[in-house]
């Protein structure tokens, strides 16, 4: 995907969506449940919200970062 030519909502969409999607795995996890995305042992899904967060930075857009290690 070329991220660059997406507009500044469509990144932060996207990168709101993996912390919604990591969010949901943790919350199966404390319910004793497999973590449907496993968004937190995939490299790619980091490799995918650094991207993201790397444009954003590059644009001056102000996001909240993902805690990675919260959990």
């Amino acid at each position: 995907m070329n991220i660059s030519g997406l507009t500044n909502s469509s990144l932060k969409m996207l990168y709101d969506g993996i912390g919604t999607a990591l969010a949901a795995d943790d919350a199966s996890v404390e319910a004793g449940r497999d973590p449907e995305h496993e968004v937190r042992t995939s490299p790619v899904w980091r490799q995918w919200a650094k991207d993201l967060s790397d444009e954003m930075v590059k644009r001056n857009i102000t996001f909240s970062r993902i805690d990675w290690w919260g959990k």
